[in-house]
């Protein structure tokens, strides 16, 4: 994504008004403020403006998800896939706090376990193709269900999974409370 923001209008914690980027496509003239203001996530400032560039919809795509035991098992099949050289559009994990959450908003029964989620994007033949290798990696990885989708409405029905926790939709879980203890330092 940080590839596609061309610059940033910023506002500082001290009100001044800062705006990121240039014109010029390459630039060797001091730090990457756009970039430094992404990786920050609103720390150093928060984001007014966003100028974007824009992509063109792909031919093709396929989306695939599979089951871990751990997170760990699930982040090494990440960073192995990158590693890899694989063309992912998207990834996402989701814990088993995560996955539960959207059982019980959605009443599904998905497994409550480290979850991950790949879109392929490119034709079709290198969509399958990458498609496969992941999910050789994954077999290595201690990964399990893997499953894909190429069709429309399957795949849209994979990505509510993720969609639901992204937007907030479900309802709260009854007698959830959150508890705030104090740590008491030692001296």
């Amino acid at each position: 994504m940080r590839d596609n923001v061309i610059n940033l209008k910023v506002v500082l914690a001290n009100g001044d008004v800062v705006k990121t980027g240039s014109r010029a496509r390459k630039s060797a003239a001091g730090y990457d403020l756009t970039r430094l203001m992404i990786g920050s996530e609103g720390t150093l400032g928060v984001i007014t403006e966003v100028t974007l560039r824009l992509q063109k919809i792909p031919k093709y795509s396929v989306v695939a998800m599979c089951n871990f035991p751990t997170v760990k098992d699930a982040a090494d099949v990440a960073i192995a896939t990158m590693l890899s050289g694989i063309q992912v559009s998207r990834v996402e994990l989701l814990d088993e706090v995560q996955v539960r959450a959207v059982n019980i908003a959605n009443g599904k029964n998905l497994p409550e376990v480290p979850t991950l989620m790949f879109e392929f994007i490119g034709t079709e033949a290198y969509s399958r193709e990458q498609t496969l290798i992941v999910q050789n990696i994954v077999s290595e990885h201690n990964g399990s269900d893997f499953v894909f989708a190429e069709d429309a409405d399957a795949k849209k029905e994979l990505w509510r999974v993720s969609m639901f926790l992204l937007v907030g939709q479900w309802p709260p879980i009854p007698f959830a409370s959150v508890f705030f203890h104090p740590v008491l330092e030692k001296s």
